[in-house]
């Protein structure tokens, strides 16, 4: 789970390495796609390149983004 935290200033994204191992583990146009949505997704989280979407039920304080 990647978890989002925006605050006046900035946006915390916290990405366990669970995460990062298995996207290193993708192949290599894949995994350079999802590090450069997490890049995005720090720098802008309403960059509509993403596809951020918030989820339902509940899960509904976690959000998902498109990759590819």
């Amino acid at each position: 789970m990647i978890s989002i935290h925006e605050h006046d200033l900035a946006t915390a994204v916290t990405v366990p390495d669970s995460f990062l191992s298995s996207a290193y583990d993708l192949p290599k146009e894949t995994h350079k796609k999802v590090f450069k949505a997490l890049k995005n997704l720090v720098i802008d989280p309403r960059n509509v390149g993403l596809h951020l979407e918030q989820l339902n039920g509940r899960a509904s304080d976690l959000w998902s983004i498109r990759v590819d």
